[in-house]
């Protein structure tokens, strides 16, 4: 072979390989884009997660109520500081964010009532009546009007937590929520009794549970409800045995959403993010749908041996951030483009 032709062999051998280690970085370039679920937990010495929020104003600002305080992030998850500063009761079930209110989020504890914070958890106000010893299990916020369901039964407040009264006494309350359209509407559930609606701003009740699973002696019971965020009329909820639900009666009549493929019935939590609805299941992941629950995908992988607890997720800008919050692992994250 000449020396000529050998050289030749050896610029094409160099250039293809070259070629390939090319195609090779692009590709890797490219995975590194492809959105999967983090553990972010940095800061976050509570594991247990019970509730989460996101800031409305920005979706990288997020609060994390565990079993023991209250964690805020500002980085969308990468790092967390304990915000519970001198709570008298560090058990937190539930955080409602104000929509119009910027940094203005309330807190409903195991012992403690009703905490109020103006600047974004830096300090707490309690706004609740001490003689009323309940659990507060879930907040409804419109404006300066409050709904708190509690160990037993309902109150209200219509100047921001000054003053309480009693609305109605189903038990506990494990979910209620105000129409953004209509304040005087307001659902709740009540564990083991089912699903109500007050049309005049929580004086009278009346059981919406058509449709609903139920038994000998209980109903199945809504963990969250969640408004269609551009179609105020059509109210999703899913329940205390794991199962998905929706309506477009004001609760008449719900219909049952296909759950997940492959999806027990176990614990599951939904929310929205534009109008796509994602539900997060223990142990099998999470999952979207365009089309009311009819059908849906995985989101990202799955990842193994999570309990989730509850799943929050907001549209900013060009990313979707979805946060899901575990029993046992802290929280996850998964940002994808729009």
């Amino acid at each position: 072979m000449s020396r000529p032709f050998l050289i030749l062999l050896v610029f094409i051998f160099m250039s293809s390989l070259s070629c390939k280690n090319s195609v090779n970085s692009n590709n890797d370039n490219d995975t590194d884009e492809i959105p999967v679920w983090q553990r972010v937990n940095n800061g976050l010495t509570v594991p247990n997660i019970l509730c989460l929020a996101i800031d409305p104003f920005n979706a990288e600002q997020l609060y994390a109520g565990t079993l023991n305080g209250i964690f805020k992030s500002t980085d969308a998850g990468d790092s967390w500081e304990n915000v519970t500063h001198a709570l008298p009761s560090t058990y937190i079930y539930t955080i409602v964010t104000h929509p119009l209110y910027e940094d203005h989020l309330l807190i409903g504890t195991k012992s403690g009532g009703v905490y109020l914070s103006r600047d974004a958890g830096d300090s707490w106000q309690r706004i609740w009546n001490i003689s009323i010893k309940k659990q507060i299990h879930s907040l409804a916020l419109h404006d300066s009007l409050i709904f708190a369901g509690t160990s037993n039964g309902i109150y209200k407040s219509m100047d921001f937590g000054h003053k309480w009264h009693f609305c109605n006494q189903w038990g506990k309350t494990l979910a209620i929520i105000i129409n953004p359209d209509d304040p005087d509407v307001i659902y709740e559930s009540a564990n083991f009794y089912g699903n109500f609606i007050s049309k005049d701003g929580g004086k009278l009740w009346k059981a919406i549970n058509l449709g609903i699973l139920d038994g000998a002696e209980w109903v199945d019971s809504a963990e969250r409800f969640i408004f269609h965020p551009e179609e105020p009329g059509h109210l999703f909820m899913c329940s205390s045995v794991g199962l998905i639900y929706r309506t477009l009666h004001q609760g008449e009549l719900w219909v049952r959403a296909a759950n997940p493929p492959g999806l027990t019935v176990k614990y599951v939590s939904i929310d929205f993010a534009g109008n796509v609805l994602y539900a997060a299941s223990q142990n099998h992941g999470v999952f979207a749908s365009s089309d009311y629950g009819v059908s849906w995908e995985n989101v990202g992988e799955i990842v193994s041996g999570v309990k989730s607890r509850v799943i929050r997720s907001m549209v900013s800008g060009e990313n979707n951030y979805i946060y899901v919050g575990t029993l046992e692992n802290g929280v996850y994250r998964y940002v994808e483009k729009r």
